[in-house]
């Protein structure tokens, strides 16, 4: 610039803008081409600033906390840069603390990282179906996986109608770690579509040189959407072809434990009857049995080898050595030897042989490594699994803790089970009820019972005293057997065969709440407390504080609907219509009940209450249903927007006989032999799941990774939607 006369220079600047660029592009063409390329790299260094990455890597994180994943995905195309600052494990800490509810790793070890990495290389082939007539597991989300031999990671968005085209996506393994790798196509497009965002191997955990695993952030936060996405995904049902067709598997494909197949991985043999009750355990155990002895105690005939003893679980890869030619008998020298059986992920089951059995999970193929014995004399029907402190108070052994099973049976007992240590016979037991016992929950003070003989009965959880009874002969009990409750430290609630779903004062038995589910006769329900607050909507011209809600209910009938109830507290009945409405009906209904037995203070409290309206109040509010869209033959009748009369879009077709609430999902088990998948906030049905041989679903559980469930073809069947993953930091 200081070449260019001062005259010459003003001269131009005065001209016009279009003036100035036409002059400007004439000049630039007459400079030889070597100047123009150096004029273009100096305009473009002048041009571009990257104010992200000239930031402190703290701020920079800071404006990465206000992106969703999908986003920052995307940002990691813009610049080497860009993408360290993206990779970094602050930034996905606070995707994973800003998720509602939030994603914390799972308590690690080394051991339970090498064993879990050594396991997904002896798992069998990934159970997700790549048939073109199947939906795809991909839904709407970003998918991630290579794009190259090298362990590169390319994520794209799927296409148009939730399918993917090109390539698909799985998780492989190599060198015992995980990662994202080529699969067949899940389209019936086979052409290739460059890559979007490039990146490097993701494994499970950091390689840092610490005593306890720490994990890798980014992988927990993919792994847990990826996991949601498979549960929640809508899928339709198999065409009768693909389901008749040899070899065809179902989406996901079901995993049968039974009797056959736990002795074939080297376990004892299953249930050989109905299976009335399933529970998942998530807690690290180390089970010990005196292996032959009690199989020839629990009158079980075959031999008893273990495929653990065989393996080597401490190098880089597994090795499995074959089986001995010479397995050992029931009379050989293993008679006393103790068994010990180390895990995190265990199935306590309870059938109609009046036994419990305990299935590892933790192992290449699941089996049953220890059965729970002589405590039932007929069916056991319900079960939970609770975790008690071994002492209380100071001193010596605080802070530890048993696993204890509590199961009730049709003989009306409840039988108390150690877990890890103990012969398999049962701690304690009494008749704690004069009919079946149908339903039992309880937490680390008290065990809450319900029978067919229409009571609700408390016990200490460590003296096993009486401490409540509720029913029969009140007036406010319910009027037939009491099928279902749960639980809270503050609430017992309760559900019937005569519609109502009841919940009372776990310390005085008091009735707080009462509604008629407006269904047949309730034969399940499901409660899960608020894991944050929030309110519901006040009615209009309302002006106390908007009803806190404590929890959901889900309530299945005999009728084979499914219904959605919230346990809120509030200060002001009017706030919700429907239950003030029904508090009214429900007192002129019950008006001279407190003077013929109901419990006076309970009912003056309550009355006190409505009419301060300062005092909080306990109340059930109906929410949605459940539906499905109609599966009935087309030639049914139907006018346009009303329901089929024949399945009422109810889902289900006969009674609904377990639920179970997830995070994102409604599990439901029924009489039709099928187990359903419900979306938890709108209802709608998302898949249908069948694998038992004969009708009849008794029980489903489930968490974040698995579904279960058991009937009366004494199988378990499940569904595992981590299949291929590494789940080693996930929680349950």
């Amino acid at each position: 610039m200081d070449s260019v006369p001062p005259d010459l220079a003003q001269a131009v600047l005065g001209l016009p803008i279009t003036t100035r660029r036409d002059l400007a592009m004439a000049l630039l063409w007459s400079l030889p081409r070597s100047d123009i390329v150096s004029f273009g790299t100096w305009a473009a260094s002048m041009l571009q600033k990257d104010i992200i990455g000239s930031l402190p890597p703290e701020l920079s994180f800071h404006i990465f906390a206000y992106l969703d994943a999908a986003d920052l995905l995307r940002f990691r195309l813009v610049s080497h840069t860009w993408a360290r600052l993206v990779d970094d494990q602050a930034v996905w800490a606070q995707q994973c603390a800003a998720h509602v509810p939030p994603i914390r790793p799972l308590p690690c070890t080394w051991a339970d990282l090498t064993v879990r990495r050594q396991l997904l290389q002896l798992s069998p082939e990934a159970s997700w179906d790549t048939d073109e007539s199947l939906p795809a597991f991909a839904s709407g989300l970003e998918e991630y996986h290579t794009s190259d031999a090298a362990g590169q990671i390319t994520s794209r968005r799927a296409a148009s109608g939730g399918r993917i085209s090109g390539v698909g996506k799985v998780w492989e393994r190599t060198n015992g770690l995980p990662f994202y790798a080529q699969s067949p196509s899940l389209s019936a497009s086979s052409s290739p579509r460059p890559p979007e965002i490039q990146d490097q191997l993701i494994v499970s955990h950091l390689a840092l040189p610490t005593s306890i695993p720490r994990p890798n952030y980014k992988h927990l936060y993919l792994t847990h959407d990826m996991l949601r996405r498979r549960m929640c995904a809508r899928t339709r049902a198999h065409p009768p072809s693909l389901a008749a067709s040899p070899g065809a598997r179902r989406f996901p494909r079901p995993y049968v434990l039974n009797s056959s197949s736990s002795i074939r991985a080297g376990g004892l043999p299953a249930h050989a009857e109905s299976i009335y009750s399933v529970c998942l355990i998530h807690h690290a155990m180390a089970v010990t049995r005196e292996g032959p002895d009690e199989l020839a105690a629990a009158d079980v005939e075959g031999l008893w080898f273990d495929p653990f003893a065989h393996m080597d679980l401490t190098g880089p890869t597994p090795t499995v050595a074959p089986w001995p030619d010479k397995r050992v008998g029931l009379r050989g020298a293993r008679q006393s030897q103790t068994l010990v059986f180390t895990g995190r992920d265990w199935l306590l089951s309870a059938a109609r042989d009046s036994t419990l059995r305990l299935w590892q999970l933790a192992c290449p193929q699941p089996r049953v490594v220890k059965v729970f014995f002589g405590g039932h004399e007929s069916s056991v029907l319900c079960h939970y699994v609770v975790e008690l402190p071994l002492h209380q108070g100071k001193g010596k052994g605080v802070g530890k803790s048993r696993m204890l099973a509590v199961s009730g049976g049709s003989d009306g007992l409840i039988c108390v089970w150690d877990i890890e240590g103990g012969d398999g016979r049962p701690e304690y037991s009494w008749r704690a009820h004069d009919d079946s016992v149908l339903f039992m929950r309880g937490d680390d003070e008290r065990i809450v019972s319900c029978s067919k003989d229409r009571t609700i009965k408390v016990f200490d959880a460590h003296t096993y005293q009486q401490l409540v009874v509720i029913g029969p002969n009140s007036s406010n009990s319910h009027r037939a057997s009491a099928n279902a409750l749960h639980v809270t430290k503050e609430h017992i609630i309760s559900a019937s065969g005569d519609r109502t779903i009841r919940v009372w004062d776990i310390r005085t038995g008091a009735l707080l709440a009462n509604v008629d589910a407006e269904m047949r006769g309730i034969s399940n329900i499901a409660f899960e407390p608020a894991t944050r607050s929030f309110s519901l909507p006040l009615a209009p011209g309302t002006t106390a504080s908007s009803p806190t809600v404590l929890g959901t209910i889900v309530a299945g009938s005999s009728d084979a609907s499914i219904k959605v109830f919230y346990l809120v507290r509030t200060q002001d009945t009017s706030a919700h219509m429907s239950i003030a409405e029904f508090l009214v009906m429900e007192d002129e209904e019950m008006g001279g009940g407190a003077s013929a037995g109901r419990d006076r203070e309970a009912g003056e409290r309550r009355r006190s209450q409505r009419e301060s309206k300062k005092d909080d109040t306990i109340m059930i509010v109906p929410g949605h249903e459940h539906w499905a869209a109609c599966a009935c033959p087309s030639e049914v009748p139907r006018p346009d927007g009303v329901r089929c009369p024949r399945c009422l879009d109810r889902g289900h077709h006969e009674l609904v006989r377990s639920l179970h609430i997830g995070e994102e999902v409604i599990l439901s088990g029924s009489y039709d032999g099928t187990v359903k998948i419900w979306d938890r906030h709108d209802g709608q049905l998302l898949s249908s799941l069948s694998g038992h041989s004969t009708g009849r679903v008794l029980c489903v559980t489930g968490d974040r990774m698995r579904v279960v469930s058991s009937g009366i073809d004494s199988r378990i069947i499940l569904w595992d939607y981590g299949a291929g993953v590494d789940t080693a930091f996930v929680e349950p």
